[in-house]
């Protein structure tokens, strides 16, 4: 046969068949190809999402210097519960304990609570029956709020009540409220009529809270406080103390940090 024979119709159906396979694992190669290099963009943009706000994730602390009269806070009122003038009838003082939740990082800590855990007394290792509700914000009728970059924002813990010309000692409260916070008059008269808020005095209780945030970590807090009992030389217990004996007589030990129960 001469050079220009055909090529036969087995080796020609061959070459075809093997041009299309060789089309369709190129393509089956270039899909998985996209697809394993698509997954990998998606991964690694999520790798970074997780990593920019790991690092921009809002670094928060508490705080408290018994020194420090705004963490000590003394307040005297008269009947009517307005801050006192010289000239009006002296009726009631109160000693309010203030923890600070400071923001030391460059990004706004949303939604920041400081949740109370339980309580024990000084001896006792048996949890007390109080709800886990929350500290109040001081000076806002809110137990949450945002808490911008490089701002610490105060939250009442406890009190001590004293009343002028009333025969008995201190009152002593936590400053814990519910999901249903009233206004703060009525909340306040809520408090200090509920058992679950009462503190003995005389007795060390031991605090366990966490500062909560929906954009921070959850750290884990204890504290220790008293409200000592009267010794000789204080005022009648029928009459104000002053901020002074009420600083005195309020021990705080913390906070310190502890792992979660």
């Amino acid at each position: 046969m001469g050079p220009a024979a055909a090529i036969p119709f087995t080796d020609q159906l061959g070459n075809w068949l093997l041009s299309i396979f060789s089309i369709e694992v190129w393509g089956v190669l270039a899909s998985w190809f996209s697809g394993f290099a698509t997954l990998a963009v998606v991964f690694l943009a999520l790798g970074l999402q997780i990593w920019y706000e790991r690092t921009r994730r809002p670094k928060l602390r508490l705080s408290y210097r018994k020194s420090d009269d705004d963490d000590n806070r003394y307040v005297a009122l008269n009947g009517n519960r307005q801050p006192l003038s010289e000239v009006e009838e002296q009726a009631v003082e109160e000693l309010w304990l203030r923890m600070n939740i400071v923001n030391d990082s460059r990004a706004t800590a949303r939604d920041v609570e400081l949740r109370f855990i339980y309580s024990m007394k000084e001896g006792n290792k048996i949890k007390e029956d109080r709800p886990s509700w929350w500290f109040k914000v001081a000076n806002l009728n809110t137990f949450s709020v945002p808490i911008p970059p490089k701002f610490k924002q105060p939250f009442d813990i406890a009190y001590v009540k004293n009343c002028d010309g009333v025969d008995d000692d201190l009152h002593f409260f936590l400053a814990i409220v519910p999901p249903d916070m009233k206004e703060w008059t009525v909340e306040k008269q809520r408090i200090e009529s509920q058992k679950s808020n009462k503190l003995e005095v005389g007795v060390q209780y031991r605090l366990v809270f966490a500062v909560v945030s929906s954009n921070a970590n959850a750290t884990y807090y204890e504290l220790k406080i008293k409200a000592s009992d009267r010794v000789k030389h204080d005022i009648a217990r029928n009459r104000l103390q002053g901020p002074d004996a009420l600083r005195r007589r309020l021990e705080v030990i913390g906070p310190v940090v502890v792992d979660a129960p």
